[in-house]
């Protein structure tokens, strides 16, 4: 449940926008969302060209800045995509659950299925996983060799990279090689819906497995009801019940 004392609006300046592959490490300034922001929890961005602010979820962050990536993929992206240095956003921020609502450390390893830019979910994850002494495991799906990148990738134990033309790693979809690689740990995931699907069929124990909903939001805050989903009582909110959630409540 979203708690509004605790979530914040502020102008962030762009400290630097660096291009990582096909997409944008952007870095902003922050005094109070940076302090309160957790793993898993997103940031709405106010644009210019476009009416609704855009979520972002955390990269990283530190005392005084956070990151975000920004994948292109309409008007709003693209416009966030080209922010030069020294200009200040609206940020409202922090928003939805932690994954550390959740018991996903309550074991000595985690595994990570990231489909795309859904790797930006576990960057920050596995760093605090470091920090606690425990692994983390990355399994992470592309579309092709032009949308890899390695810059991340030093921050996880284990990286498993699949491809669906097999132009980097395994060929396949990374649901392939998570299932012949799982071992029984908790999992944490973020991708696409068919993604979810899948990882459904393979009758994994889905009480292990959480994952990072994405949808169309409004608001972002739970107030325009744009972003339900269902779920095995009903529905919930991705912006104010999510958008982390285990697999095993989601109708999918």
């Amino acid at each position: 449940m979203i708690s509004y004392d605790s979530i914040f609006e502020e102008e962030c300046e762009v400290l630097s926008n660096r291009k990582v592959g096909k997409y944008h490490e952007i870095t902003f300034s922050s005094r109070r969302i940076v302090k309160s922001i957790k793993v898993g929890q997103f940031v709405n961005v106010k644009l210019d060209k476009v009416f609704f602010r855009r979520p972002y979820t955390l990269l990283f962050k530190d005392n005084s800045k956070f990151s975000i990536l920004v994948k292109v993929v309409g008007k709003g992206s693209k416009e966030l995509s080209e922010v030069t240095e020294g200009r200040s956003l609206s940020v409202i921020g922090p928003l939805g659950n932690s994954i550390f609502d959740f018991d996903i450390t309550n074991g000595d390893i985690v595994s990570m299925v990231a489909g795309g830019v859904g790797i930006a979910n576990m960057v920050s994850l596995a760093i605090l996983l470091k920090n606690m002494n425990k692994k983390s495991r990355l399994f992470w799906g592309v579309k092709s060799k032009d949308e890899f990148f390695d810059d991340y990738l030093h921050f996880f134990d284990e990286v498993f990279v699949s491809s669906e033309d097999g132009g980097v790693g395994y060929k396949g979809f990374v649901t392939d090689v998570f299932r012949k690689k799982y071992g029984g740990e908790l999992v944490y995931a973020c991708g696409p819906l068919p993604m979810y699907r899948v990882m459904k069929e393979l009758r994994l124990p889905e009480e292990k497995i959480f994952v990072s909903m994405e949808t169309v939001m409004g608001c972002g805050i739970g107030i325009c009801y744009g972003c339900s989903v269902r779920v095995v009582d009903g529905y919930k909110l991705v912006c104010k019940d999510g958008p982390n959630f285990r697999l095993s409540e989601l109708v999918l």
